[in-house]
């Protein structure tokens, strides 16, 4: 397969998408939106990139987000979502959801919940684009450490409502809505090897919540199975048994009927995305565990196809495991015939900047 590459991104500055989770394409894959400012984190901005005419297009400042903690702000920004039906990205913010217009940049307070609560998620929207879900934790000091507890809502985006809320026995991330807009996937968060229960399902019509897959134990009942990264497959869920897994390690797929798990390709996975249809996934590699890899700060990105079993490398990049914003967090569009990740190769140092990468897949001739 062919691919055409495109660095995105001011040199020097930090340059960054909303978490993988979530896509960062506009209608008809036009444009794609990304987050850029100085290593200082200031002057941080909200931009827009047209592939097809290699031009990028500053929408707004994004100077509302005034935290004193750098990595809050930026955490902002990646718990972003794009609802490419309106034009509109969804921003938490402290306990705010603020509401961007792409065409305009005009900022508006979209939902927001009591003082000493706050929104992470990152947020998501339903297949539809009606519905908007995320998860809110309540602390006096937000974001200091890890909340017990936390809660789970979903919005009606048209009305700004909420429609459900419900509170979930333990820290819970990455909400992704599953194929039918009925039940939405979320991941049990905290130390990997002290979660057993990493996938979970709520049901929105009824509140209910379910284990998707436990992990696998030794015969003392030890976890010997650890995974993560998890993000909905067509119909099913894709993740990676990391390598710090005891058993066989790559890239997983997860019926959520049935709960049982495939092993497709082993490999020294760190995160996995897919395109809508679930027959195509992107992922990046990590370096340490029981990872043949062991070139610390470097990682593969690799094209897998599931209907021809079609395995291939697209790039080799300096990254980082130290921030989020430094992952390389491959991800593809909805087609799966685009893909975006993080680069760090034109920096000289582990705390300068971080580029967008973009790459065209194309059928050989």
């Amino acid at each position: 397969m062919k691919c055409f590459k495109q660095t995105v991104g001011k040199r020097c500055n930090r340059n960054f998408l909303p978490y993988y989770t979530n896509s960062p394409w506009g209608a008809d894959d036009k444009f794609f939106i990304y987050f850029s400012e100085t290593e200082q984190g200031t002057n941080s901005a909200l931009y827009r990139y047209f592939p097809a005419e290699i031009r990028s297009e500053k929408i707004v400042d994004l100077s509302f987000l005034e935290h004193e903690n750098v990595s809050v702000k930026e955490g902002d920004m990646l718990a972003s979502v794009l609802n490419p039906s309106e034009n509109k990205l969804y921003i938490p913010s402290g306990n705010v959801i603020y509401k961007v217009d792409i065409d305009s940049g005009c900022i508006d307070e979209f939902f927001r919940i009591p003082e000493q609560h706050w929104f992470g998620g990152p947020l998501c929207l339903s297949h539809d684009h009606r519905l908007l879900s995320g998860g809110c934790y309540a602390s006096e000091t937000p974001h200091i450490g890890e909340p017990e507890k936390s809660n789970i809502f979903v919005l009606d985006i048209a009305s700004c409502k909420q429609v459900i809320s419900r509170e979930l026995p333990f820290f819970s991330t990455h909400f992704q809505f599953m194929a039918g807009n009925q039940s939405i996937l979320f991941a049990h968060e905290g130390e990997t090897k002290r979660v057993p229960d990493r996938l979970n399902v709520f049901q929105i019509n009824t509140g209910d919540i379910r284990c998707l897959y436990r992990h696998i134990h030794d015969a003392d009942g030890q976890l010997v199975e650890f995974i993560g990264h998890e993000k909905v497959a067509g119909s099913g869920v894709a993740a990676v048994r990391y390598p710090v897994s005891e058993i066989d390690f790559g890239l997983v797929l997860v019926n959520p009927e049935s709960g049982t798990l495939e092993l497709v390709d082993r490999d020294d996975y760190w995160h996995c995305s897919a395109n809508d249809a679930g027959s195509r996934f992107v992922m990046d590699t990590m370096w340490w565990g029981r990872a043949s890899r062991r070139t610390e700060n470097r990682s593969d990105i690799i094209l897998y196809d599931l209907i021809n079993h079609h395995k291939q490398l697209l790039n080799t990049i300096k990254t980082s495991n130290k921030l989020q914003i430094h992952h390389p967090h491959p991800q593809l569009n909805a087609a799966g015939d685009k893909v975006l990740f993080i680069s760090r190769d034109d920096v000289a140092d582990d705390s300068a900047g971080c580029q967008i990468v973009y790459i065209s897949l194309e059928k050989s001739d």
